[in-house]
This record gives structure tokens, C-alpha cells and sequence, in this order.
């Protein structure tokens, strides 16, 4: 069941805080709901889908072929690379 905030109570609320503290406690708490952490790959099974991934190439006869969208500077891919 979700409950809803008023505008004024969102309201009162930001006026005591501050919007931005106001946005940040919102996100805080839609990451606590769903369980989400920091993006640390160690934690968000990223390096264990490498892993996998490595031994299911392990047992091919044909390369394997990844293509990373990502738009950062490629610490993913350079991980998966260093798990083959």
C-alpha cells in the first residue's frame, strides 16, 4: 500500500531541509528499497557475470565475442578481458 505525501507536507518539508537534501534523502531511500548499492562491481555481480562468462567460453570451440555500450572509460571491459 503506498502512502502519499501532500504538497504541503512535501512542502513544509523542503522548507526546513532544503530541496536539495529533500532530493537526496528521496533518492537514498529508493535505493534502500530496492537494494541497491553503490555501482561496486564487486558487489553488484558484474565480476562474478565475468567469471561466468569466462567458463562458459572455457568450453567453446568458436571466440567469443563481447560488445561493451557503455559510456565510461572501460573499466568492464578491461575486467572481463583480464578474466579470460
Amino acid at each position: 500500500m503506498a502512502s502519499r505525501f501532500s504538497t504541503r507536507t512535501v512542502g513544509a518539508i523542503e522548507s526546513l531541509v532544503g530541496r536539495r537534501r529533500l532530493w537526496r534523502l528521496g533518492r537514498l531511500f529508493y535505493r534502500h528499497a530496492r537494494r541497491d548499492a553503490h555501482n561496486v562491481p564487486e558487489n553488484s555481480g558484474e565480476y562474478a557475470l565475468h567469471r561466468k562468462l569466462a567458463e562458459w567460453d572455457s568450453r567453446r570451440d568458436r571466440p567469443f565475442k563481447v560488445i561493451d555500450v557503455g559510456s565510461n572509460i572501460g573499466y568492464w571491459s578491461s575486467h572481463l578481458l583480464k578474466s579470460f
